[in-house]
């Protein structure tokens, strides 16, 4: 079996807390596959060395070091690769089952969460919206989110998606969705067995989305109606 390479990134304020996370990853993925990205100065606790993940520095803390395998020449023969977040566990085998997805479905971006807005209304983020999470069927979605953990194929994507634009570190799905080449689909599939991950509590306090509420969505609404035709482009 062939295994992308995993990234996530963390913050000085939760990478303390992270280890029942990372325990969950290198429980399913290769360590040498699985890289964390963390600002310059992070400071890295002993569990993170133990692991024996890959950690990369980055003068910039954003959410698209995620995303780093579009332009680190390093990661440049790799079309695939997976994105998690730092505040889930993750069941064993739901990122087997995610690549298994993926394998199927080449011309897909695949994860276990997304959102599908209905015509002719303002676009919000939960306003008017519909979360898809975990469907008994695989379901086409507007965009997806990488929550509980998402597959990317570059080769899907436009080449304009790079350089990252200043919009992209404020939501990087909105960012990478309204650059997919047409024809591409962005598909949210059914959970393994029927178990799901367990959110961690520092994600549920201080996550984008408890952020992104404190001015009620009015940041992350105006990115995403900026690029919400380019979004929905490549739905049917």
């Amino acid at each position: 079996m062939q295994y992308p390479p995993l990234f996530f990134t963390t913050k000085q304020d939760r990478i303390l807390k992270i280890q029942p996370m990372v325990d969950s990853i290198v429980s399913q993925w290769p360590r040498f596959k699985t890289h964390i990205v963390v600002p310059l100065n992070c400071y890295i606790p002993p569990f993170i060395h133990r692991s024996e993940i890959n950690i990369i520095r980055m003068d910039c803390d954003t959410v698209m070091n995620k995303h780093l395998a579009f332009v680190d020449p390093e990661f440049s023969k790799e079309d695939r690769y997976l994105t998690v977040d730092d505040d889930v566990v993750y069941p064993k085998g739901s990122l087997k089952n995610l690549l298994d997805y993926s394998n199927q479905f080449e011309n897909a971006i695949i994860a276990y969460r997304g959102i599908s807005w209905k015509k002719n209304v303002d676009v919000h983020f939960h306003d008017d919206s519909k979360f898809i999470t975990y469907p008994e069927d695989i379901t086409e979605v507007d965009m997806w989110f990488g929550t509980w953990g998402s597959v990317i194929r570059k080769s899907l994507f436009r080449k304009d998606v790079t350089p990252f634009g200043s919009d992209a570190n404020l939501h990087d799905e909105v960012w990478l969705a309204a650059h997919l080449k047409d024809g591409v689909k962005k598909l949210v599939i059914p959970s393994l067995n029927g178990i799901r991950p367990r959110d961690l509590e520092y994600g549920i306090i201080n996550g984008l989305y408890p952020s992104a509420k404190k001015d009620n969505f009015h940041s992350l609404n105006l990115v995403l109606n900026k690029y919400i035709k380019e979004i929905k482009r490549t739905t049917p």
